[in-house]
This record gives C-alpha cells, structure tokens and sequence, in this order.
C-alpha cells in the first residue's frame, strides 16, 4: 500500500510540479496524515534545492533572463505599441523611419519573443526530465526503506518465536532442528537487514551527488529524512 501512493505521488509531480504528494504509512489514520505532510514537506524541499542547484536549470534561467533584459527592438527611438499599429504603406505613427524600418524592428520584435518562448519550452523540459530521474530515485529510496522496516519488524518476530522455541523444546514439545532451522532464519534476515541499509546508503550517496549540485550534504540530509521509524 505504501509503494502504490508513492508511486502515484511521483507522477503527479513529474507531471505537475505543483501538486501536492500523498505518502501513505500503515499507521493510525492522524499519525498517517501527520506522517504524509511530513514526507510531502521533505519532498518539496528536495525538489526546490535540486532545481535552485542544478546547472543546466541554472544556465538555461541565466539564459532567459538575458533575452529579457535585452531592449526591446527600437527601443530609445520609437515605442514597440506604435510599431504594433503600423500598416503596410502606413508610417504615419513612427516618423523619420522607413516602412523597411517598421519592417525590420517588428520581425525582431517577433523574433524575440519567439526566442524567449522557446527557451522557456527547453527550460520547462529539462526541469520535467530532472524531475523524473529524482522522483526514480526517491521511490527506489522509499522501496529499500520499507524492505528494511518489514525485514526489522520480521526480524523481531522471529526472535519472539525463537524465545517462545526454546521453551518448547526444552520441554520436549519441538525438536531442536525446529530451532535450529529458526536461529537460521534469524541469521539470514539479520544479514538481508546489513544489505539494505548499505544499499540505501550507497544510493542516498548516489543520489546526492547526482542532483546536489554545491549542496550535496544538505541533499543527503534530506534523503535521511525519509527513514521511517
């Protein structure tokens, strides 16, 4: 139940980047929703310190920002409105210029903002495409996680069950093999528990080297946030 909301909750990012995540624990229903606005809060803030320090975003704002600080075209000699208004054969408004002129200043007027808006596109593009690798991520972070709660809490049980074993056989009840087979058991999931925290911490490495940018610890940080207690 938990992978599905997370799953669907990495889609709806991907795709909206301003809807909200739902991150579902097998909880009591309050601590569950204080729980989901915890993990979305978390969310967020990785999402904004990946886009606010990925270089390419950051190049390609940098880029936008220059075309809109350039002057608009005539800009100090006539007013783009006037240019707007002007006809073919009609130069009335924009005295001093030819109808070339008028020509010229309105197709780099339009060039303009054809430029603007398609480097917008690039930059809208490369953020979703961000986005969807840091949201694999994050799952596969969310899905060793949960392999080493469920793995724990196995864990746990089975020592209980081992407790409750050696009794038994001690009483003659259980053979000890039933024992034997269940210390084994407990061996190997201890082990299963070793492997995926170090598989979550290599990929919580991976991942804050990959989208930190400058700030990669504070990414790291975050990533931790994640551990469900």
């Amino acid at each position: 139940m938990r992978m599905k909301s997370w799953v669907s909750c990495c889609i709806a990012l991907i795709l909206c980047f301003s809807s909200s995540l739902v991150f579902a624990q097998a909880q009591p229903q309050m601590q569950m929703k204080q729980d989901q606005l915890k993990q979305e809060d978390v969310v967020w803030q990785i999402i904004q310190l990946v886009v606010e320090n990925n270089l390419a975003l950051q190049q390609q704002r940098d880029l936008i920002a220059q075309i809109e600080q350039m002057p608009e075209p005539g800009e100090g000699f006539v007013k783009p409105e006037r240019i707007k208004k002007v006809e073919s054969g009609a130069i009335e408004d924009v005295p001093f210029l030819t109808l070339d002129q008028v020509e010229n200043i309105r197709t780099r007027m339009v060039d303009r903002i054809r430029d603007l808006g398609e480097e917008r596109r690039t930059y809208e593009d490369l953020k979703k495409k961000l986005l969807s690798e840091l949201m694999s991520k994050i799952t596969r972070v969310l899905t060793l996680e949960n392999r080493k709660q469920n793995l724990n809490e196995l864990k746990s049980f089975l020592e209980e069950r081992k407790i409750s074993l050696e009794k038994q056989v001690k009483a003659g009840v259980e053979e000890p093999t039933t024992l034997f087979n269940l210390i084994e058991r407990i061996m190997n999931t201890s082990l299963n528990v070793q492997n995926a925290i170090v598989e979550l911490e290599v990929l919580k490495l991976e991942v804050a080297a990959s989208f930190g940018g400058q700030k990669q610890q504070e990414l790291l940080s975050l990533l931790d946030k994640f551990e469900i207690k």
